[in-house]
């Protein structure tokens, strides 16, 4: 009995409850051991990935300047990262009168369907996987290519931080209800700590291999 305990609590397998705890628990020591936001920024948008089995997740912020830009990205491939970093965005991008076509599912979250065309005409190279455009939708379950979701980051005043971009999972289907709260529960953490840091601390400029601000 204690062995089975012992193992159902150290490899939960389906359990999302008990896999996304660990990645709140791993997000809480990573900022309490790392200071970088940067770090931080990479570690949630990784752990999003691993936990919820989320094949792609990018991380934006405010900059500076007001505008918001990507900062990281996981499972992105090259190309897409790329063209994605290049994408500068107004904090009237993700309100309700955006020419970015959603669906807003809770007060944080907005759902962007591939059949809506929720991509501007500029951004067509910014798709992760084009060759899978223009796919059918076999189930209401199903995540197609273009299908993506975007979740605020706010301050615990509700100032507009940031936002995190994810898409399907890696099964291939639409993020579930208990997904999208945990993906708000990461960026409401994110929110808090990001409004303890200094303006410039939030986006760091770099180059190729970490990153800038955010997006929708």
């Amino acid at each position: 009995m204690a062995r089975k305990l012992k193992l159902s609590y150290h490899y939960p397998q389906e359990d999302l409850t008990a896999r996304t705890l660990d990645s709140v628990q791993s997000l809480l020591t990573a900022m309490g051991k790392d200071h970088h936001p940067s770090n931080i920024l990479r570690e949630a948008a990784g752990l999003i990935a691993k936990h919820l089995r989320i094949r792609e997740v990018g991380i934006g912020l405010r900059g500076l300047d007001g505008t918001y830009k990507f900062e990281v990205f996981v499972g992105y491939r090259p190309e897409a990262e790329a063209a994605n970093r290049r994408l500068v965005y107004h904090a009237e991008d993700f309100g309700d009168s955006s020419v970015y076509k959603g669906v807003a599912i809770s007060r944080l979250t907005k759902a962007y369907f591939a059949e809506d065309d929720p991509y501007v005409k500029s951004e067509e190279d910014t798709y992760n996987r084009p060759m899978l455009l223009k796919g059918k939708r076999m189930a209401e379950d199903e995540a197609i290519e273009g299908d993506y979701f975007s979740t605020h980051i706010l301050s615990p005043h509700g100032d507009f931080l940031g936002w995190i971009e994810t898409g399907g999972t890696t099964g291939w289907k639409l993020p579930d209800a208990s997904a999208i709260k945990w993906i708000e529960l990461v960026a409401s953490i994110l929110g808090l700590y990001l409004s303890t840091r200094a303006p410039q601390d939030h986006s760091e400029r770099r180059s190729s291999t970490v990153l800038q601000t955010a997006s929708k």
